[in-house]
């Protein structure tokens, strides 16, 4: 026996161990390439050749298109894809995830060129190794995709309450952490703490100066994150600004004679007390 194969420049015997054998293996394979044996009968002198077989050779596996990351808000999905070529006979993908960008751990059932998230409470990575079954087929690994989950949104400084004169005004504030950072702001009134509270129109600041005030009157803020817009806004508690008013005025005294005395009073109120 001998084995001879045409990478495209014709016919040549081959040397390895197998070549003069009737089982052939061949070396490694960089293009594709034709065989054929010849078969010479020592008993008969007879030369016999086979026919050509091609083994065809394609390129290993490779990504054109990788995974993207995203930033989400808690709670939500992220669907990742990866676009691959070459390989034979198909491709099969196996998506992995990490929560620390250094140990990664197979998803169980992700296996297609799609993967949507579960629903994530925190940052999570993603990569996806693409292969395929044929001979020699080398498998390839995405880039990591980093699925980047926003911070809740937390009001780190509350409005405060505050007491004023009669027809005053006051600057009322909050501060925020979490989200994106880009936060959206509300600010409501209500004349009972109770409510019901309705939106001051233009209030959209993280400050808020109140109008000219001559009653108790009660304030919220709702912030929301502008970025993302994720869930329901974050209310604040409520801040109550204190209007020193007079409760009880004086009323005008009964006629006297002159030298008499009349008594009269009036009552003031702040912050509840008298």
């Amino acid at each position: 026996y001998q084995w001879q194969s045409d990478s495209g420049s014709g016919f040549v015997n081959e040397t390895n161990t197998t070549a003069t054998t009737a089982s052939f293996t061949s070396d490694a394979l960089s293009a594709t390439t034709k065989f054929r044996c010849i078969v010479t009968s020592s008993a008969t002198n007879c030369t016999l050749t086979s026919s050509v077989v091609t083994a065809t050779v394609v390129a290993d596996p490779s990504i054109t298109t990788e995974p993207s990351g995203a930033t989400i808000c808690p709670g939500a999905t992220h669907t990742l894809s990866v676009t691959a070529t070459n390989g034979t006979p198909s491709l099969t993908y196996k998506w992995l995830n990490s929560t620390d960008n250094m140990a990664f751990t197979a998803i169980s059932g992700a296996t297609l060129a799609t993967y949507t998230t579960p629903a994530l409470t925190q940052t999570t990575y993603y990569k996806v190794e693409v292969s395929a079954s044929g001979n020699g087929c080398n498998t390839v690994t995405s880039t990591e995709a980093t699925v980047a989950v926003l911070p809740a949104i937390v009001i780190a400084s509350q409005p405060v309450d505050a007491t004023i004169c009669n027809g005053s005004t006051t600057t009322l504030n909050v501060s925020a952490n979490g989200g994106s950072g880009n936060y959206k702001y509300q600010w409501r009134s209500a004349t009972v703490s109770a409510g019901p509270y309705t939106d001051i129109t233009g209030a959209t600041s993280s400050s808020y100066t109140t109008g000219l005030l001559s009653q108790n009157t009660y304030y919220q803020v709702a912030v929301l994150d502008g970025t993302q817009s994720c869930g329901a806004a974050i209310i604040s508690n409520t801040a109550t600004v204190f209007v020193t008013t007079i409760t009880t005025q004086p009323t005008a005294p009964a006629a006297i004679c002159v030298g008499g005395t009349v008594n009269m009073s009036v009552t003031a109120s702040v912050n509840g007390g008298t």
